[in-house]
């Protein structure tokens, strides 16, 4: 069936992928907004073909394989595109896809579970990098409690550059509650801090391990970094005072998977 050509904003579905730039709409319909043909591609790789699929008719003439894996297909101008789209210049190519669905016992399914947890990390960006970095150097999971953006964040998404369709992620409201699960099933917690830490090669990571997270202006939260059996710091040489959480959690878990490959 050819895909129907769509002119006005108010469509019920310009109007609902519109909807998905806000997390309270994701939550309320279980779907994701994700930009961009190679994503929608990494998404339709992952399982997660989309549910609604809008392009330009040049992206629809160029990336026929997108349109063949959806179940409705739209077109859309340029100027109605960049309408529905988060980036100024928009994209030729944008899902609604399904949001996934874990829970704690899919972060364990590995004989080696290592689980990166974000405690209050705000910026979108530096949430989607730590997931970036987490697949890439062998996480087996994602948790993230209240304050952290959501993954669903289409600048989230963009940051993790696809790695968030293959990871199993996690949002809870009880942040601790879910450490305490963790804790339960045998992983010891990891808590990275600033200061008076284990350097990352003085810890035993070959464990089961969680790797907990919080932003730069406020670390931790205290019920959470109380529970560590832990601390990690990298050291610094250098005037400034600390890596951002993006790249203090690639330096960790780089550590991480360098023991963990060696045996």
């Amino acid at each position: 069936m050819e895909p129907r050509f769509i002119a006005s904003r108010s469509n019920r579905h310009v109007r609902q992928l519109r909807a998905l730039a806000d997390g309270k709409a994701r939550a309320a319909t279980g779907l994701w907004l994700v930009e961009g043909p190679e994503f929608v591609r990494e998404s339709i790789r992952a399982g997660r073909a989309p549910v609604l699929l809008a392009m330009t008719p040049g992206s629809h003439d160029r990336h026929p394989d997108l349109a063949a894996a959806s179940a409705e297909v739209v077109l859309l101008d340029d100027d109605l595109m960049r309408y529905v789209s988060t980036t100024r210049t928009g994209t030729g190519a944008l899902a609604a896809v399904p949001a996934p669905s874990f829970i704690v016992n899919d972060l364990l399914a590995s004989p080696q579970p290592l689980v990166a947890v974000l405690d209050g990390v705000q910026d979108p960006g530096n949430v989607g990098t730590v997931a970036r970095s987490a697949e890439a150097l062998g996480a087996t999971g994602l948790v993230s409690g209240s304050g952290t953006a959501d993954w669903g964040n289409p600048k989230v998404l963009r940051a993790s550059a696809g790695a968030l369709f293959h990871l199993p992620v996690l949002t809870v409201a009880d942040l601790r509650a879910t450490a305490d699960e963790l804790r339960a099933a045998g992983l010891q917690m990891i808590v990275a801090g600033p200061l008076g830490g284990l350097e990352p090669w003085a810890i035993e990571w070959r464990r089961p391990s969680a790797l907990v997270l919080g932003s730069e202006a406020h670390g931790v939260s205290p019920g959470v970094a109380a529970m560590a059996d832990e601390i990690v710091t990298i050291p610094h040489k250098g005037c400034i005072g600390s890596l951002n959480v993006a790249a203090a959690a690639a330096a960790i878990l780089y550590e991480a998977s360098r023991q963990r490959s060696t045996g």
